[in-house]
């Protein structure tokens, strides 16, 4: 009986050590997350967070913040490994190696197709297992304070979306839907416009250029709350008959010219609710991703190839002709 006492108490206690061990766990609470979620304590007077324009896929955070005369600061962060901020060196025609505390930063500068007053802080957060970019078109000294006050959430759950597959659409040449063109007639026109008016310029025989397609390709879920669409787009050229058909160009039996440089590519667009977040051009000019019939390995790169593109920091340009 005694040595059934003792070996009931070896228990009891612990019971209650795992129990206590528990307790401390819950109370304490777990990191959720590989990389927090952030947000910038110090921005300017006047300035304030944007809710609807948040984004958060895990690996992936952007988070705005504006005042009312269009000022704006804007933080993206990335799980490093997963994604290449060089491209901005396309963009920018000033890039100078600085410091944000004790971490080296480059900051761009005079970015193309883009506000002059817009430029971008990169760099490396080892600590926090992060890339930030770190946009705006408010003063070095602003944006110095701001990447210094970065904060990180681990507790913030992730929204991981249930079904990512990739839905594609079936649709033909020469369709145009009117509702989607009206809420990305922006983006098309500054992805295409840059190209168009050089060929004006360099040819007086070009008369326009007509949108002859725009509908949607394919969709997919990054989150449950965040639905990425692509949308093809084709171009026709009307020039007069002494108009100078380079490379692939052709004349059709409708008198209009295809078959140029930038005559087609895709728009990717982040929404959430129906509520557009961001647009960006796909990759760049004359290439269009086809989700229709493929595989689940072929599916992945073609998310990942639209990803890389929608996560270009929001506010940014981005120009197919430097994708």
């Amino acid at each position: 009986m005694k040595t059934n006492k003792i070996i009931i108490s070896v228990i009891a206690v612990i019971l209650l050590i795992a129990a206590g061990g528990i307790y401390l766990k819950f109370s304490l609470g777990e990191n959720l997350r590989s990389m927090g979620f952030p947000s910038l304590n110090t921005v300017p007077a006047g300035f304030s967070f944007v809710n609807e324009k948040a984004i958060d896929t895990g690996d992936w955070c952007e988070v705005s913040y504006e005042n009312d005369g269009g000022n704006f600061l804007s933080l993206d962060c990335y799980e490093l490994g997963t994604f290449d901020a060089a491209f901005l060196q396309n963009y920018a025609e000033s890039s100078t190696k600085i410091s944000i505390g004790d971490k080296a930063a480059m900051f761009y500068q005079n970015l193309a197709g883009n506000d002059d007053k817009i430029q971008i802080l990169a760099w490396e957060d080892d600590e926090n297992n992060t890339l930030c970019l770190l946009s705006g078109n408010v003063s070095i000294d602003e944006m110095d304070q701001a990447a210094g006050s970065i904060k990180y959430d681990m507790k913030k759950s992730v929204t991981k979306s249930k079904d990512n597959k990739i839905t594609s659409s079936t649709q033909e040449r020469g369709m145009i839907e009117a509702a989607a063109l009206k809420d990305y007639s922006d983006i098309l026109k500054r992805t295409t416009k840059p190209l168009f008016d050089k060929y004006m310029e360099n040819d007086k025989a070009i008369v326009e250029f007509d949108l002859e397609s725009f509908y949607k390709s394919f969709e997919f879920h990054i989150a449950d709350d965040l639905l990425v669409e692509v949308f093809d787009y084709d171009y026709f050229m009307k020039a007069k008959n002494d108009v100078i058909l380079a490379g692939g160009m052709q004349r059709g039996d409708d008198g209009n010219i295809r078959g140029f440089t930038g005559a087609f590519g895709q728009i990717a667009a982040v929404s959430r609710g129906g509520q557009l977040i961001k647009a960006v051009p796909v990759l760049g000019l004359d290439v269009q991703l086809e989700a229709e019939s493929t595989d689940e390995e072929a599916s992945q790169q073609i998310k990942e190839k639209v990803l890389a593109s929608i996560k270009s920091p929001a506010y940014f340009i981005r120009d197919a002709l430097y994708n």
